[in-house]
């Protein structure tokens, strides 16, 4: 195709482009060729925020950020629903094979090594944009992989991965795949081998070390789980998930002190991510450090206004040290956000019980059945509640000591 062809016909292109130099050489000739729409923008945060948004077809960007490393970038974009399916671009200073192995892994549409003429970047470009065009069948077969394991259906998922693994068995990709399928599976041996070889083969994949930790746990296999850790860290040390993961195995291991920090630094990198929360809120319980728990549910409702586990691990915990009255009003307000969860419908009615507030537990117990008529523990209380005499505060304590 000509130079001045409609190469990029209607295409959106999203540019990182913190010094002008990339808006000098590609704008005219973008335009030129048939692209619809071309922005820049001044660095990654602006930049990820505006490709978040879904509205561009090709993505251009520098593999390192100040504040962002290369792996960790391309993982943090991929798992954005709206840009799964975009072309991707990035620019190097220096392109290794560890790179190029992720470029499958990540659907990478290509890297270009700097320094660069325009006509090399237009070139990866248009490669790229091409390939998201018009995908092989093979790419198509991957996609519905993926499809698949977001419907639950692991096992056609499996066997769509498996043929792709026969068609090429160089694919990372189908490799990863078959990897989570297993995994859903519960088929954790296996799972773990592959993504040890996906690892091993490709040793920047973010997302490969953290399925391999979370196999490995299931295995309670913590010495596995910390080493994979350690190495996640290395690579992404500021995406907050990989944080919380370490805290969660510090708190599993009892090293209390350990994952507080963990889950701090996770928090300082995002403070609005529920899972840090939650983690944080389970180590003060475990301290005993109650009050500070409910100051951090409390606050925690103004980020996510939906959510009650906070509020139903507060009431367990206030009700096991017998402070009654404190676990209802946390019930209270776990209800006031999900007035129909029968788990909290339950566990308020236990509260009840335990306070021989008994009218209230039978209407709790009466709608949490109602929405849950198999629920076997409402369905037990209930006929403690129909003892005859009815029992004292002191049994009913020690029935949920």
């Amino acid at each position: 195709m000509n130079a001045t062809g409609p190469r990029f016909r209607s295409a959106r292109f999203l540019v990182l482009d913190p010094d002008d130099l990339l808006q000098s050489m590609l704008h005219g000739p973008l335009r030129a060729q048939g692209a619809a729409r071309v922005t820049y923008a001044p660095d990654a945060r602006a930049w990820l925020r505006a490709a978040a948004s879904g509205e561009h077809d090709l993505l251009v960007a520098d593999w390192d950020q100040p504040d962002l490393r290369g792996v960790e970038f391309v993982d943090r974009l991929r798992r954005v629903d709206a840009l799964r399916d975009a072309a991707l671009v990035l620019l190097a200073d220096e392109v290794t094979p560890p790179m190029r192995a992720l470029e499958e892994l990540y659907d990478i549409g290509g890297f270009v090594q700097k320094p660069f003429t325009t006509q090399a970047l237009l070139a990866a470009l248009a490669a790229a944009w091409q390939r998201r065009q018009n995908p092989t069948e093979f790419a198509l077969l991957l996609k519905r992989g993926w499809q698949l394991l977001e419907a639950d259906a692991f096992d056609k998922a499996l066997l769509v991965y498996n043929w792709l693994r026969q068609l090429d068995p160089a694919s990372l990709a189908a490799l990863y795949g078959a990897g989570e399928a297993l995994t859903a599976q519960g088929q954790l041996a296996d799972a773990r081998a592959i993504f040890e070889e996906v690892v091993e083969r490709s040793p920047l994949c973010a997302k490969a070390y953290g399925k391999l930790s979370d196999v490995a746990r299931a295995q309670d296999d913590p010495e596995a789980v910390f080493r994979v850790l350690q190495r996640l860290v290395e690579l992404t040390p500021n995406t907050p998930d990989t944080w919380v993961r370490l805290a969660r195995q510090h708190f599993h291991a009892g090293e209390v002190t350990s994952a507080e920090r963990a889950v701090q630094r996770a928090l300082r990198l995002n403070p609005a991510l529920w899972e840090a929360t939650l983690v944080l809120t389970e180590l003060l319980l475990a301290q005993d450090r109650l009050p500070e728990a409910t100051e951090l549910a409390d606050a925690a409702r103004r980020h996510h206004p939906g959510q009650t586990d906070l509020f139903n691990n507060l009431g367990i915990a206030f009700r096991k040290r017998g402070q009654l009255d404190q676990a209802s009003r946390a019930y209270e307000t776990a209800l006031s956000i999900q007035p129909d969860n029968p788990v909290l419908l339950y566990n308020a009615a236990v509260v009840d019980f335990l306070l021989e507030a008994d009218g209230q537990a039978r209407a709790r117990l009466a709608r949490a059945l109602t929405l849950r008529a198999d629920f076997a523990s409402a369905r037990r209380l209930g006929a403690l509640l129909a003892s005859k005499p009815p029992l004292d505060r002191a049994a009913r304590a020690a029935l949920f000591a």
